[in-house]
């Protein structure tokens, strides 16, 4: 789109320009502008563009740009980029439809939809389509919106460049060269497990790869996918074989070194390989040697748009690539016995940049771990009037954390799915009042921070959080922070949100109907301790900690406090050695004493 991209130079180059609204204020395609979207690929301005200034005066967008007439034969592939500007202007996504028509056909009646796809906000996005059997066609792009007109102002601007063919003939290769070392951060850290996949017609025993002895200097398992035992620990057999498009969880003290060449998997005749599937959680891989959209991945399937792919690298993303050599956990919730992925001779080779296809938008709440100042594991909820209060598309499953050393998730076990943890929950509103379970861990070697973003989004509502364990009502604000202890195996909250009578119908039950000290945990104890109590009535409050000869050696609380439960982290003074220490709770005439003990 490097040339005249007036209506007049797209058509001296073969191409169809229709506008089927009526007309605007300007054309309906026109040549692009670096000024609101930078070119993709070429030359200043070399794109292509349209927007609502080119919508009739009822706010209807549509136009059309047909291509010239191509020839395609099977296993060849149209690519195309489009975007729209980063937001500003609007706050509403910009969509478009891609048809073809296998007569090569002129007018909209000849054109069959292949679906209208989000055009990326800021960036641009890759569009792919392949073919399976030989014929002139012509491909369209259709701009096509409701309320964009220039009162309306609800579309935006969009820019489409870069429109490639590949042909398979040329194209895929027949062998493949194998040249990659995998390393891992910390062997002693669970979190350091990455997902490893290796691309080709391969199968080869993983441990062939690997240096030193199996359960010292390196181990691996298997995901079979079951509700549970689904991590089968390496036993030598062909389960461990490396085929393509499989994956498995690998931790080495050693560089895992690959150097090999192999031949490619055969593709069918729609330039896909179908990589095998068991039902529930898979560990997958891409079988070519070149990245795969993940987008194409879910066309060429027909699946659902929250049917992502989680990758791990010491915590989880969902990457909008299928990229070589990194394995991904993928949810098979349709039970499908094979996966179809396309090959895409554009894409690079070897690692490629990730972009996360999950963020946290506006109007999000989102409930994060966080560590030594990085986010350890997240949960987005939010509202969607499409949405239901049982899991569907726009529900985003959590992948299983046993190699999660800090972990957070969202259970919904109202959920008809067999699958109850969610990494984004989504509900139609907010009404009276809505209850979100969470369930979280932190067995690392340090305490982390559970921090709440976006409570602003709901203005007019209350928010709490119950810690389980205490029957804890906890008042929430933005910025909210607290602290989760290490050592944690298993701790279980829940997140109200809800108009104050919605709450004041809850609080009575939170209430604590006596006083008491709990045990404190874990307990023995290095470096800290939680230590829980609960108050009946509004107190004046003391909790001290003595020695074994009765010797205060410090106090932790020294307040007035209402009823309530109440959780105090203690971190042990560095001056402490090892031993048997009291701490004892006074509120008004209540008095209680236990015993902890600090190792060392």
């Amino acid at each position: 789109m490097n040339g005249d991209n007036s209506v007049a130079g797209l058509e001296a180059r073969g191409w169809i320009v229709l506008d089927e609204d009526g007309g605007g204020t300007t054309p309906a395609w026109f040549q692009g502008d670096d000024g609101i979207i930078v070119t993709f690929e070429g030359t200043a301005n070399g794109y292509v563009a349209s927007n609502f200034a080119g919508a009739n005066t009822n706010g209807v967008i549509n136009h059309w740009l047909i291509s010239p007439a191509i020839l395609v034969n099977p296993g060849d592939s149209l690519f195309f980029y489009a975007a729209s500007p980063t937001p500003g202007t609007t706050a509403f996504d910009d969509s478009i439809s891609l048809l073809i028509s296998l007569t090569a056909g002129t007018t909209p009646g000849d054109f069959a939809s292949l679906g209208r796809f989000l055009v990326p906000q800021g960036n641009w996005g890759k569009y792919f389509v392949s073919f399976n059997a030989s014929a002139t066609i012509r491909f369209a792009i259709q701009y096509y919106l409701f309320d964009g007109g220039p009162t309306g102002m609800r579309s935006n601007f969009i820019g489409l460049d870069l429109f490639q063919l590949y042909s398979y003939s040329t194209t895929y290769p027949s062998t493949i060269a194998i040249n990659k070392s995998f390393t891992f951060p910390n062997i002693t850290s669970s979190s350091s497990y990455r997902m490893i996949g290796l691309p080709g017609n391969i199968n080869s025993l993983a441990s062939q790869f690997i240096t030193g002895t199996r359960g010292t200097d390196w181990n691996a398992f298997y995901d079979n996918g079951t509700a549970s035992n689904y991590l089968i620990e390496f036993d030598g057999s062909a389960t461990f074989n490396f085929k393509p498009g499989n994956g498995f969880w690998l931790l080495s003290k050693n560089a895992i070194s690959v150097s090999t060449n192999v031949n490619t998997v055969s593709l069918a005749g729609d330039n896909t390989y179908s990589i095998a599937l068991h039902t529930g959680w898979n560990i997958i891989s891409n079988p070519f040697e070149r990245s795969t959209n993940w987008a194409a991945v879910i066309a060429a399937n027909g699946l659902a748009a929250n049917a992502v792919i989680n990758s791990w690298n010491g915590s989880w993303s969902q990457p909008t690539v299928f990229t070589p050599y990194t394995a991904y956990y993928f949810n098979n919730t349709g039970s499908l016995t094979s996966l179809k992925i396309p090959y895409d001779p554009s894409g690079t080779l070897g690692k490629t940049i990730e972009e996360n296809q999950i963020v946290f938008s506006e109007g999000d709440l989102k409930i994060s771990l966080n560590a030594s100042g990085e986010e350890k594991s997240k949960v987005i909820i939010r509202t969607n009037v499409e949405a239901n209060n049982d899991y569907d598309v726009y529900d985003y499953f959590a992948p299983p954390g046993d190699f999660e050393e800090s972990r957070i998730i969202l259970v919904n076990d109202k959920a008809s799915s067999d699958y109850k943890y969610f990494m984004i929950e989504s509900r139609p509103e907010i009404g009276e009042g809505q209850i979100y379970d969470l369930q979280l861990k932190n067995v690392s070697n340090e305490n982390v921070t559970l921090k709440i973003e976006g409570l602003n989004n709901y203005p007019g509502y209350e928010y709490y959080l119950i810690d389980i364990s205490l029957n804890n009502l906890i008042k929430l604000n933005e910025g909210f922070e607290l602290n989760i202890a290490s050592g944690i195996k298993e701790k279980d909250y829940s997140l109200i949100i809800g108009t104050e009578s919605f709450i004041e119908k809850l609080k009575d039950d939170f209430t604590p109907k006596q006083f008491a000290l709990m045990q404190n945990y874990p307990n023995p104890f290095n470096p800290g301790t939680v230590i829980n109590y609960q108050l009946a009535t509004g107190s004046q409050v003391t909790l001290k900690l003595f020695n074994q000869l009765g010797e205060e050696v410090e106090t932790l609380v020294n307040e007035y406090q209402q009823a309530g439960n109440y959780s105090t982290l203690y971190i042990v003074n560095s001056k402490l050695s090892s031993g048997v220490y009291f701490y004892t709770l006074r509120a008004g005439n209540f008095t209680e004493t236990r015993k902890m003990i600090l190792l060392r």
